[in-house]
């Protein structure tokens, strides 16, 4: 099977265009929350790839261990300098409610009801139905809002960065 270089061409350039793109909405991003009065030290992206190898331990502020609202917790605080409840619980009665997904923003938290009890997990919001959290199974990751079990386990956003 033979490739033409014109389709080798138009691959690489349509990954190197698609790469670059995703960068670009994370400098505007950046670019708008700075503006907004935001000092932002690092993304929540290079948080993540900071901690990403954590464990998940209930109760656990970082570094090497978190729960989830302890992540949150600390992201807040490395990113914005910016000083967050301890619990899921806490952190849902601070900001604005943001009550549908598709009008969620950078930086929201996005709530979920895990046990049957009410809230019991928080993530944050990145970009294109993207969140990032400390999840029990796999610590730190981003994950997808769309997944069936966060779907149906969705309480709301809360909007704290003004």
């Amino acid at each position: 099977m033979r490739f033409r270089p014109g389709i080798i061409f138009f691959v690489s350039a349509l990954i190197i265009l698609m790469s670059c793109s995703s960068s670009k909405e994370m400098l505007e991003r950046e670019k708008l929350l700075r503006k907004e009065g935001f000092k932002i030290t690092e993304s929540f992206e290079k948080f993540y790839e900071k901690y990403k190898k954590a464990d998940y331990r209930i109760g656990a502020t970082g570094p090497d261990e978190f729960d989830c609202s302890g992540f949150v917790q600390l992201a807040f605080k490395e990113v914005f300098g910016m000083k967050l409840a301890r619990s899921s619980q806490s952190q849902f009665v601070e900001g604005a409610p943001v009550k549908k997904i598709s009008d969620l923003k950078y930086g929201d938290l996005v709530f979920f009801n895990t046990t049957g009890k009410g809230v019991s997990h928080v993530g944050i919001y990145l970009y294109e139905k993207k969140f990032l959290h400390a999840s029990t199974t796999n610590g730190p990751e981003i994950n997808l809002l769309s997944r069936d079990y966060y779907k149906d386990r969705y309480i709301e956003g809360r909007r704290v960065l003004k």
